[in-house]
């Protein structure tokens, strides 16, 4: 269960587990979380003095976590490359690969990830399908098998993929109703 919280009764369990002296990585395979989490619910067990005496009861072990364990930063809905927008659209549209259009923005104070960048630019090889007939390509390389989609194409909003130039010059008008 990547990216999802634990309830109040996994980390009991998980508690419960620590206290009985099973490794993190015996627990980890067990009830099937990653090590890296357990050992995180038992460092937080040991600075909350959770591992002597009795476990406290659902509902106080419920106000403990809230408390002191979920301070995870909610999730972000924008780019952390959004301020960069014009700056990206220009260096693409001259051309600029990628990582060179990355470490320009870092001359720029941007401070974020080559994969932040890669993912605001690139369309997703994850969206691409299968070509009925592989096409040849232009050299001696091997015949192209995958159509390339951006998520527009997959959902059936567009037949090619648009610029980033052409996409924020596109109208959209306002919904009506």
């Amino acid at each position: 269960m990547p990216g999802k919280r634990k309830n109040t009764m996994d980390i009991r369990d998980v508690l419960r587990r620590i206290r009985q002296g099973q490794s993190d990585r015996a627990i980890a395979k067990e009830i099937g979380i990653n090590r890296k989490t357990v050992g995180r619910y038992h460092t937080w067990a040991q600075e909350q003095g959770l591992l002597d005496g009795e476990l406290p009861a659902l509902d106080e072990l419920q106000r403990l976590v809230e408390k002191s364990l979920n301070n995870d930063a909610p999730p972000q809905n924008e780019s952390s490359v959004e301020p960069y927008r014009a700056l990206v659209v220009k260096l693409r549209q001259q051309g600029v690969e990628i990582a060179a259009t990355h470490e320009r923005l870092r001359e720029r104070g941007y401070d974020g990830s080559y994969a932040s960048v890669y993912r605001f630019v690139r369309v997703h090889s994850s969206l691409r399908v299968k070509l009925p007939q592989p096409v040849p390509t232009r050299g001696s390389g091997s015949p192209k098998k995958w159509e390339q989609r951006t998520p527009a194409m997959a959902a059936g909003l567009t037949d090619h993929a648009w610029s980033l130039e052409k996409l924020l010059m596109c109208h959209v008008p306002a919904a009506t109703g």
